[in-house]
């Protein structure tokens, strides 16, 4: 991942955006520990696997303990969460979405976060990203929501209700190399999509089989 931020940040979206998610974390992390975290000049990006990294990583360890056999046993429902209802008013007007995280009280420390990024498509582009304004519910220290809620300026709303993978032979299909975690598929997503199948299209792209 690191290598094709390097090589194609400056001229491709994507991995614009990615290099952008990296450097967002890494000034959390900076910000917590009050001083330098990452080094970020011009094409050199050094990342360190830290506790802000992992909190954004939430989601994809739940797959990469059970691919690595650091759980037992995986019952099913047992990382669960999240809800949606949507709804379409009169006329398909407007749609209307409720969200309910179900799940431990660990999680009550919840944030609403609004961020507004003037992110350009690419380093050298005029043109901003459509999603440069998003509203989500998440948690100290993460980029992303947790709850999996979003409210983007590009219109879209973007939710979930989980689906875990249950069968154990498909984490032969997850590649450590050649491949984006999906909490950041899921940033770049957010920011460059401007439909549902645009958004699908970005998402799935270097799959991480998380």
């Amino acid at each position: 991942m690191l290598e094709m931020v390097k090589k194609y940040s400056f001229t491709i979206p994507y991995w614009h955006q990615v290099g952008l998610s990296l450097i967002q974390l890494a000034g959390i992390e900076s910000g917590m520990r009050m001083e330098p975290f990452y080094v970020y000049v011009g094409e050199n990006l050094t990342p360190n696997v830290s506790t802000i990294m992992q909190l954004n990583l939430h989601g994809d360890l739940f797959d990469l303990e059970a691919k690595l056999g650091k759980i037992k046993e995986h019952a099913p429902g047992a990382h669960s969460s999240c809800s949606l209802m949507i709804a379409l008013t009169k006329g398909n007007a407007d749609l209307l979405a409720g969200h309910g995280t179900w799940t431990g009280y660990n999680t009550m420390l919840r944030i609403q976060k609004k961020f507004t990024f003037e992110y350009h498509k690419t380093f050298d582009s005029s043109e901003l990203i459509p999603g440069n304004g998003v509203a989500f519910s998440s948690y100290p220290g993460r980029l992303i929501s947790g709850d999996d809620f979003y409210v983007l300026s590009s219109g879209l709303v973007v939710s979930e209700t989980t689906i875990e993978n249950n069968n154990r032979s498909l984490y032969a299909h997850t590649a450590s190399r050649g491949t984006v975690f999906s909490w950041v598929r899921n940033l770049v997503a957010n920011r460059l999509a401007s439909s549902s199948s645009e958004w699908a299209e970005v998402y799935a792209y270097n799959n991480s089989g998380t």
